[in-house]
């Protein structure tokens, strides 16, 4: 079995949009659409305790996906590694899977007329088996990890981690995100659950 999962670590990240250029090129996506952003967390904290880091966000590929379920036309799926997809020649562009992300992480694709969400590259055929934003991160921030079976430096990375793995979780209930965020540096801020 394989459990493909993108982990990130965010003491690595420096926040310099490579990752979210990457995507566009290799999906030939226009500077307006993203499926994958860096988003700002803070400053937070007492001044002069204060703390920012960057966030990257993607499809989570959830256990429990509600842009599946709000699918009118079947065109989201998962496939057999239980990566959440998109069909593209089932998809109408309705945008109601966009509207159920709680992470904000699909958009429809205004040159297609289809929605579009991270894909981890699959099928793009990438150096070292990795999607364009790690191949691409000039901090090695981001890995393509089988949690199933590690490759070494993943394995290091979650090893080294500690208690300091995290995933986004809505408040509207777990979902069941996927995507592993490291970060030990200082206080994690937002709706988030310990894995």
């Amino acid at each position: 079995m394989s459990r493909p999962t993108l982990i990130v670590d965010l003491d690595r990240c420096i926040g310099c949009f490579s990752c979210t250029v990457a995507c566009q090129v290799v999906h030939g996506a226009s500077a307006e659409t993203r499926r994958m952003d860096v988003h700002r967390v803070g400053p937070s904290g007492t001044f002069p305790e204060l703390s920012m880091y960057y966030l990257p966000v993607m499809c989570q590929h959830c256990d429990n996906p509600p842009c599946l379920e709000a699918c009118p036309n079947d065109a989201v799926y998962k496939n057999e590694d239980n990566l959440v997809l998109i069909e593209a020649d089932d998809c109408n562009g309705c945008g109601e899977c966009v509207g159920a992300c709680p992470f904000q992480a699909r958009y429809v694709n205004p040159q297609r007329a289809i929605a579009e969400s991270c894909d981890c590259c699959l099928g793009i055929g990438l150096e070292a088996d990795q999607p364009a934003c790690a191949s691409t991160c000039p901090a090695a921030a981001i890995r393509l990890c089988n949690l199933d079976s590690p490759d070494p430096v993943s394995s290091r990375w979650l090893e080294n981690a500690g208690g300091s793995c995290f995933q986004m979780n809505p408040e509207d209930g777990n979902i069941g995100p996927r995507t592993l965020y490291l970060m030990k540096r200082q206080p994690w801020v937002g709706g988030i659950t310990h894995s």
